[in-house]
């Protein structure tokens, strides 16, 4: 056998156990599907559907990543009314206080995750509209969780 008909053999026999024989990985960070338990509210509809138009009539890189961006402050407002309220509704008891751990947990979860969206963007600035999307998703995820956790306490176990 040849030098070249070896590495020929190499070549091939190292083809079976290559990266590219593994399942394709997904071109996003998140994804946010809705469950068969989520009931929207009103103020989650109407910020799906901003973005939703938003995004249908978006022509540019920087126009998309806008409209991913734009619902952050209104996912916020979301979760501080959602807060609020399951704060009312589980006031005096223990799941009041897990409720606070909870949501400060999540705070700085959110705080970390963000920050290492950012440094994707540095690193690769072709990303941007995904770490808008993944931003906008993980606020829209807590916001939407801690309505079905609203619900929940008031229905009650």
């Amino acid at each position: 056998m040849t030098i070249k008909g070896s590495v020929v053999l190499l070549l091939l026999a190292g083809l079976g156990a290559s990266p590219a024989r593994l399942p394709a990985q997904p071109d996003h960070i998140f994804t946010y599907k809705k469950t068969p338990t989520e009931t929207p509210t009103p103020g989650t509809a109407s910020i799906d559907r901003a973005q939703s138009d938003c995004l249908e009539s978006a022509t540019s890189l920087s126009a998309t990543c806008a409209c991913l961006s734009a619902p952050l402050a209104a996912w916020q407002q979301e979760q501080d009314r959602a807060m609020a309220a399951l704060q009312s509704a589980l006031s005096g008891t223990a799941g009041a206080v897990q409720l606070l751990q909870s949501q400060s947990d999540w705070l700085r979860y959110r705080d970390s995750a963000f920050a290492c969206f950012d440094s994707v963007v540095a690193v690769s600035p072709g990303a941007a509209s995904k770490i808008c999307n993944a931003k906008a998703t993980l606020m829209a995820a807590r916001a939407k969780e801690l309505n079905a956790l609203l619900i929940q306490a008031k229905v009650g176990p």
